[in-house]
């Protein structure tokens, strides 16, 4: 089978995932969700993105940061300056994110009174099923083989990791993020009642409707 070009990658990979939207539109019983997306409140969780290494990691990490309804991402640009929201395809239209130094970006949060978690690997990290998660918080990710930086490291309150039980000492950095977003939304719904936009989100966590 010959070989697709990035043209028709990024043409697949479009009308799939409008495909996907026009799906999720139709099922999720939700006719009103776009015009009120906008007033809902979003969880105080921020995601600092230094340069990971990987450039094709930012499209995913803005999909995920959708998901949970997170206030901001910041990202910092890469050392080659290359960028790939592609992953995160019409995301952006919705969920907030600015770029700036992973440095600033903590120093903004903290000036702002945030808690900062930093996601590495390492011995002195809690296991993010572990830590006790207060907010308003930001989460600093590392780099995909190395974790975070040392500098970046001093920087954080608190250092999470995410227990590995195969070979392999590390995973891909936005499924790392994923995983520790969730553990610190289901501690942010507990804590507050927060609610998911989807009724059928709502449904699986048994919320009843008002």
């Amino acid at each position: 089978m010959p070989r697709l070009s990035y043209r028709q990658r990024k043409r697949r990979q479009t009308q799939a995932q409008t495909e996907l939207d026009s799906w999720a539109d139709r099922t999720a019983h939700d006719p009103e969700l776009r015009r009120t997306y906008g007033t809902l409140p979003r969880a105080p969780i921020r995601l600092i993105v230094p340069p990971m290494g990987n450039f094709i990691n930012q499209g995913g990490i803005l999909r995920i940061a959708e998901a949970f309804r997170l206030e901001l991402v910041l990202f910092q640009h890469e050392a080659d300056g290359m960028t790939d929201l592609s992953g995160g395809t019409g995301i952006w239209k919705w969920q907030p994110y600015r770029w700036l130094a992973a440095d600033q970006a903590i120093g903004s949060a903290r000036s702002e009174g945030y808690q900062i978690y930093g996601l590495t690997l390492g011995d002195s990290c809690i296991a993010v099923e572990q830590m006790e998660w207060t907010f308003p918080c930001a989460l600093v990710l590392g780099e995909e083989r190395h974790g975070l930086r040392p500098e970046l490291r001093d920087l954080c309150d608190s250092l999470v990791s995410i227990p590995m039980f195969g070979l392999l000492g590390s995973m891909n950095v936005a499924s790392a993020c994923a995983i520790a977003v969730h553990e610190a939304m289901k501690a942010y719904r507990i804590q507050t009642g927060f609610v998911p936009a989807r009724a059928v989100s709502r449904g699986l966590l048994d919320i009843a409707e008002d």
